[in-house]
């Protein structure tokens, strides 16, 4: 971790990358409201008609967010 820390805080790129992004956490349950509409409950869209381009879902191995790493999301969908 200290080593992943020096290396990111030695490159002012990843350094404003991180400082902007804390401009977005102005709404406490925006997190929380996407999680609900996105996942607790169907999509108000009817994706073949209102999605018009190709669309790829991934997950990364360090995609931990919300518990979203799998097997969590796969496993929560099946239910």
């Amino acid at each position: 971790c200290s080593k992943v820390w020096s290396e990111f805080k030695s490159d002012p790129f990843w350094v404003c990358c991180k400082v902007a992004s804390f401009g977005a956490y102005h709404d406490s349950g925006a997190q929380l409201g996407d999680a609900y509409r996105s996942l607790c409950k169907p999509w108000p869209f009817d994706i073949e008609q209102d999605l018009k381009c190709p669309v790829f879902v991934f997950q990364g191995a360090g995609d931990y967010d919300m518990g979203s790493s799998a097997p969590h999301v796969p496993n929560f969908l099946k239910q």
